[in-house]
């Protein structure tokens, strides 16, 4: 289910008729309900750092990220990660990168 929650949260130019997509906050509190939490932050971070990928896929990976953080019950893992994705946001293009800061603290 994670995968189809990712690829829902992505934009295409051309897609199918029948493709959905996402809300990144619906699908952000949908994740933090996963079973396999840190597989889906590894995969999201490699997103966000990949410079191969266009700069809207990347801030679109960080936004549900953000989404996800949010809706973590446990304020030791919501830090953790906040940090984590503070990193990641530093491979962000200059202009992204200085205005993508999370606070750590909630």
């Amino acid at each position: 289910m994670p995968d189809l929650m990712l690829g829902i949260s992505l934009r295409l130019d051309n897609p199918s008729r029948n493709h959905c997509f996402g809300s990144l906050g619906r699908l952000g509190r949908a994740l933090a309900e996963t079973q396999q939490p840190r597989e889906l932050e590894r995969r999201l971070l490699s997103v966000v750092v990949d410079f191969k990928l266009d700069a809207y896929s990347r801030i679109l990976a960080y936004y549900l990220f953000i989404a996800y953080n949010h809706y973590l019950e446990d304020k030791p893992i919501y830090q953790h990660t906040a940090a984590k994705l503070n990193a990641a946001v530093q491979k962000l293009p200059p202009y992204l990168a200085a205005r993508a800061v999370v606070k750590v603290s909630k």
